[in-house]
């Protein structure tokens, strides 16, 4: 039991000395450690689901900054009617403006 202790820090200290590269870290186990073996084909299929799943997020991304800007649009707009509407409730309207209507 001893053994294995001094085994397993001794592996620590290894991958400690060697900085934990992310390359490493992914490949790294300690004797005893409860692993997960997973197939080739199921790999591929969850990083497709990974690839996939980024697509979407993406996709909404774009589909929220479309609606931002067009909330933006509206709001000028908005303001700009508010200011023509105030115009004309206060003051007698130009020329030129009633042609517009």
């Amino acid at each position: 039991m001893a053994e294995e202790i001094r085994d397993d820090l001794q592996s620590i200290l290894i991958n400690k000395k060697d900085g934990y590269e992310r390359r490493l870290q992914d490949n790294f186990t300690l004797p005893g450690e409860l692993t997960v073996t997973i197939t080739l084909g199921e790999y591929r299929k969850l990083v497709s689901h990974d690839a996939n799943t980024k697509a979407i997020i993406d996709k909404k991304e774009k589909e929220r900054w479309d609606y931002y800007m067009e909330n933006e649009k509206l709001k000028k707009e908005n303001a700009a009617l508010k200011e023509r509407l105030l115009k004309y409730v206060t003051e007698e309207p130009t020329e030129s403006e009633k042609e517009e209507e």
